[in-house]
Order: C-alpha cells, then sequence, then structure tokens
C-alpha cells in the first residue's frame, strides 16, 4: 500500500475564510489494497505549529475531505493562521507526512450585519431554527437539504399574499463583496419541489440576480468567482420581493444556519 502526501485545496494562499471554517483536501493518491482512510488536520497560529489551536480526524469522502472546524473560538479577524493535513490508513499502519502548510486570512461572518436584498430587511436576525445538512453542486444545479424541509417538523406550506399555491421556503445566498456581505433568497420552493430546479451555478449571476434596482452588488454581471467562500441559507415561507419584518410578519419568519462553502460550477458536495 502507497500513499500519497494531501494536497490542501481550500483556504490556500492567504484567502479568506470565514465561520464556521470549512478546510478542504484533495483526496491522496493511493495504490495497493488500501483500507479506510482518515485526515489528521491541525490549525496553527504560526507557521512552525508550535501553538495549535485545532486538530481533528475526518474520515476521507469521495474526492475531497472537508473538515469543518466549527470548535475553533477566538480566531482574530483579520490575522493569518496556518493548516495542514496527513493521511493515515489504519487497517496497513500506513500514515503519510504532513501536507506543506498552507494559510488563510480568518474573518467573521455574522449575518445579522449582512445586507439583505429584495428580502424582508431583518431577515439575518429572524430566529434560526432549520440546519442546512448538505450543499451539493452538480454543474447543472446547486442542491441544498435541510433538516425541516421533510419530517414532523418541517416548515409548513403557506400561501403567500398574491400567491394562488402555496410555497414552503426559500433558497438564498451571501457573498463578499465590498468588505460587507450581501445576502438575498430568491428561489422559491414549495414542498415536494425538485432540489435541482436552481440553474447552473454557472448562471446564477444572470438568473438569480439579473437587475441592480433589486440585488445591488449581487447583480454584479460575473456571479462568484471559481472558489470563491459563498454562505448557503434557506428562509421560511416567501422571501423574494417582500418587504415585511419580523414584527409584521404574515406567518413565520425563521431562518436556518449559514452553510460556508466554496463556490464551483464543477461537482463538489459537503456535509454539515
Amino acid at each position: 500500500v502507497v500513499l500519497g502526501v494531501p494536497v490542501l485545496a481550500s483556504p490556500i494562499n492567504g484567502g479568506n475564510a470565514f465561520s464556521p471554517l470549512s478546510l478542504i483536501i484533495t483526496n491522496v493518491t493511493r495504490s495497493g489494497p488500501v483500507g479506510r482512510i482518515v485526515y489528521t488536520v491541525q490549525v496553527a497560529s504560526d507557521a512552525a505549529f508550535s501553538n495549535v489551536i485545532f486538530s481533528s480526524d475526518t474520515p476521507e469522502s469521495p474526492g475531497e475531505t472537508t473538515t469543518v472546524a466549527a470548535a475553533i473560538s477566538g480566531l482574530n479577524r483579520g490575522s493569518t493562521y496556518y493548516w495542514r493535513a496527513r493521511a493515515a490508513d489504519q487497517t496497513n499502519g500506513i500514515t503519510t507526512a504532513y501536507s506543506a502548510a498552507a494559510n488563510f486570512v480568518a474573518q467573521a461572518f455574522d449575518i445579522t450585519k449582512a445586507k439583505f436584498w429584495d428580502n424582508p430587511p431583518d431577515a439575518g436576525s429572524w430566529p434560526m431554527t432549520a440546519h442546512v445538512n448538505y450543499v451539493e453542486f452538480t454543474g447543472f444545479s446547486m442542491r441544498v437539504d435541510f433538516d425541516r424541509r421533510t419530517g414532523p417538523n418541517k416548515w409548513p406550506n403557506l400561501i403567500p399574499p398574491g400567491f394562488q399555491g402555496p410555497l414552503q421556503y426559500t433558497l438564498g445566498m451571501c457573498r463578499f463583496i465590498q468588505n460587507q456581505w450581501h445576502c438575498s433568497a430568491v428561489v422559491q420552493f414549495w414542498e415536494g419541489r425538485d432540489l435541482d430546479d436552481t440553474a447552473p451555478p454557472s448562471r446564477f449571476w444572470r438568473e438569480w440576480w439579473y437587475t441592480g434596482e433589486r440585488w445591488g452588488p449581487l447583480a454584479d454581471g460575473v456571479g462568484p468567482a471559481e472558489g470563491e467562500t459563498v454562505g448557503i441559507f434557506v428562509g421560511s415561507g416567501d422571501l423574494r420581493f417582500r418587504s415585511h419584518t419580523r414584527a409584521t410578519c404574515p406567518n413565520i419568519c425563521e431562518i436556518s444556519d449559514v452553510a460556508m462553502v466554496p463556490f464551483t460550477t464543477g461537482y463538489a458536495k459537503y456535509e454539515f
């Protein structure tokens, strides 16, 4: 059995990294009858790793492996941190050397301070009652599942003002533009609507935010860059082109937590 040394995929080269921190590793090359592979990830405040502030073991996932370092607290915004990873085949007793270290600049994400466009202006302050289970980029869609989409505790289907049929939730994204977070939920889902009905990610800039009058800097005519960290969330009911606040909420006004993921027009899946 031979294992290659892990290659760090994101964040690297001093890129911005937002809380909760997602550390992505390109799976190691291998040959022979390899067993179950586990990655050990370390984060340190110095390049020599003399002050390790986070260490975790994560089982390998297909293609790329993501360690969500949500347990890290006290990262200083604007400070540089370093991370590395090694792989182990515990069945065969093989452990690789640590990868070359990568660095990132810590940034805070607080949805309550984000600017919402074409949505209720205080949506970021609504109760956060749902959890995003996964975000999957397929190349032709972005699938997002969360724990209150189905089951006995699902968000209800409600008929928004001006609608003939019900909606259950609205899917949205946050982007860091011009040193500020900008968010908007734009894709309306009724119960049972296919998760693939989101448009290809390569066309989000055109099909999600097609005019600056409604979406401001989100409608930049370019869309998220490959690998750009974005925040994915859902909100109960209809948020698109709505201006009510929680105080004037017509039904249920709740949102999910925000899944921070690297944007891609290719394939990637992130579980939380």
